[in-house]
């Protein structure tokens, strides 16, 4: 079972704060000094925050995914007990931002067009296929501000534009 385990030094001496999470399933466990002290169920969620108290100050326990990979991260009193800075809190993304997702992939078919089909098809499929799936993972990166994740995809959108109107007019200009 994945999961992460700290030992904090407080006051009241040293506690263990541990997170554990099944991958293919939605129950993650929160144990303090090896007991239970908050249980999760949740689908489909790349990014989960457990709140409870240590001796009186205010504690979360992240756990944020890009997809492929979690990441764990305890803050007490809001600082990151790991890196010492202020946790970012895992946020939503505006829904207009998926549009990016639907750019990556008509913008290849857009160039194709316009070129009358002189571009080399699978060029074309192999730009829109890693356009999308490269903005898919940035749009999923729960570990980036929601603004780092909109601009990433949005770059990624306008390469898959640029890219195949660069090769066509390129290819104008070569001789094969």
């Amino acid at each position: 079972m994945p999961g992460q385990t700290w030992g904090v030094q407080l006051l009241g001496g040293i506690h263990t704060v541990e997170i554990r999470h099944v991958i293919f399933s939605p129950k993650e466990y929160l144990y303090v000094d090896d007991v239970l002290v908050g249980r999760a169920s949740k689908w489909f969620a790349l990014s989960s925050v457990h709140e409870f108290e240590l001796e009186g100050h205010p504690a979360a326990a992240y756990i944020k995914s890009n997809g492929t990979t979690f990441n764990y991260d305890l803050a007490i009193d809001s600082i990151s007990v790991e890196t010492g800075v202020s946790v970012i809190e895992p946020q939503r993304l505006p829904i207009w931002a998926w549009l990016f997702v639907v750019l990556s992939f008509f913008g290849p078919l857009a160039a194709f067009a316009i070129s009358g089909a002189t571009l080399h098809r699978n060029l074309i499929k192999w730009i829109a296929v890693t356009a999308i799936g490269v903005c898919l993972a940035m749009i999923l990166d729960r570990t980036k501000t929601p603004a780092e994740r909109v601009k990433r995809s949005a770059i990624v959108a306008l390469l898959a534009w640029v890219l195949p109107l660069v090769f066509f007019i390129a290819s104008r200009f070569m001789v094969f």
